[in-house]
């Protein structure tokens, strides 16, 4: 019975963080619009190496990522899942570092791995239910 329940508990949280990918992969064409429209002189002062916002954005990316990539791994027992799990949080990783400039050139560019990692995260969650449904 709590095999069942760790299954079903891990297929909610897959659902979960599918659900604020895809949101965000839908909200990504308003945010592209907002960011082009941004000239140099508009950009934010934003203090990126702050110890708070770094600590945020670790905690949004272990909630959002890196715990499903660690249960994959565990639940999957695969080696290329693994291999795969350790790319994309290595990838992560170096996206929720701040950077020294915030120039927009630099933000587009952060905003477009973001893209890269939230379409990657998809297709890896809807592999993985898929998976986890099949056996």
């Amino acid at each position: 019975m709590a095999g069942i329940f760790d299954e079903f508990m891990i297929m909610v949280y897959c659902l979960v963080v599918l659900w604020i990918n895809l949101g965000y992969l839908h909200d990504q064409p308003e945010e592209a619009r907002g960011i082009a429209e941004l000239s140099p002189s508009e950009d934010l002062a934003i203090k990126q190496d702050s110890l708070p916002l770094l600590t945020l954005s670790l905690a949004l990316n272990f909630s959002r990522r890196w715990l499903f990539y660690m249960l994959a791994s565990l639940v999957t027992a695969s080696p290329a899942v693994t291999a795969l799990s350790a790319a994309l949080f290595a990838v992560s990783l170096h996206n929720s570092m701040p950077r020294q400039k915030t120039s927009v050139w630099k933000r587009k560019r952060k905003r477009d791995l973001g893209l890269f990692l939230a379409i990657a995260d998809a297709f890896f969650i809807t592999g993985f239910l898929i998976w986890l449904i099949w056996t």
